[in-house]
């Protein structure tokens, strides 16, 4: 395994920007959260993470709902102060986005015997495209290419062939097709 301050700064390496740095720590945080939990499959685990997922939905309904002024008064926790673009309410939207993304991961995550690795590369290469569109990368499939090289590093293992789920993340494959929120 590499360390996770060695991957952050290799990953922000292959995107090219400092300003992804936090996305990619987000990312890894995710993938952690995910990789710990990952036997909580169960009937009772999906439909709770469906039910949370309509909460977290209502919640953002009705915080669109406020008054501009008095979003950014509440949400203005959610942000960090030193970020140029600080926003507290741009920042809960995000945080909102991620977790009923996450939420929607475990409702839809099949009740099969999917192997933990493949799950978790998976996972890695999903989070690795989404990185790569959000900060305009291109976006190739090959094996030395950013995209899989980007999946192996936040699998935690950079010497990983991770070809064959970049490109089932790439073609939607294996996903339970959803807008994108993020």
């Amino acid at each position: 395994m590499t360390a996770r301050d060695d991957i952050v700064r290799r990953a922000v390496k292959l995107i090219g920007t400092g300003a992804c740095k936090g996305d990619v720590e987000y990312t890894l945080n995710v993938l952690d959260v995910t990789q710990t939990n990952i036997e909580f499959r169960s009937k009772p685990s999906k439909k709770a993470a469906e039910e949370f997922h309509g909460a977290l939905r209502k919640v953002r309904s009705i915080a669109r709902k406020l008054p501009a002024n008095l979003r950014f008064a509440m949400f203005a926790d959610w942000a960090d102060t030193r970020h140029k673009f600080y926003n507290g309410d741009l920042n809960f939207a995000r945080a909102i986005t991620r977790l009923m993304e996450a939420s929607d991961r475990y409702a839809s995550e099949p009740l099969g015997k999917l192997a933990r690795s493949a799950y978790q590369r998976q996972l890695a290469a999903e989070e690795a495209l989404w990185l790569l569109r959000k900060y305009g990368v291109d976006v190739v499939t090959t094996k030395g290419g950013a995209f899989c090289t980007l999946a192996a590093l936040l699998y935690g293992k950079p010497r990983a062939d991770l070809q064959h789920h970049c490109r089932a993340a790439l073609h939607g494959i294996g996903k339970k097709k959803a807008p994108d929120l993020r």
